[in-house]
């Protein structure tokens, strides 16, 4: 299986999560994230991506699904293509 880029990840993250298919799209966005720090190190550690990240985060907490899939699929692609 060829493995997805980080923009292929979050977009197919993103459509779970909007779909309302939380218990899998949790399990993409450890692959996101994952992804992330293999292939994007030097982005991952920029403040931008840090405060991107923790704003993700913190709609995951508040089971905001459609916010965190806007973080991913837009934020989070824009800063790796910046």
């Amino acid at each position: 299986m060829n493995e997805l880029s980080f923009q292929q990840q979050a977009a197919l993250t993103a459509k779970l999560f909007r779909l309302g298919n939380e218990p899998e799209a949790s399990q993409q966005l450890i692959q996101c994230l994952n992804i992330l720090e293999q292939n994007h190190k030097n982005i991952l550690s920029s403040v931008q991506m840090q405060q991107t990240i923790g704003l993700a985060l913190q709609a995951q907490e508040n089971q905001d699904w459609l916010g965190l899939a806007d973080y991913l699929e837009y934020e989070m692609v824009a800063l790796i293509h910046s």
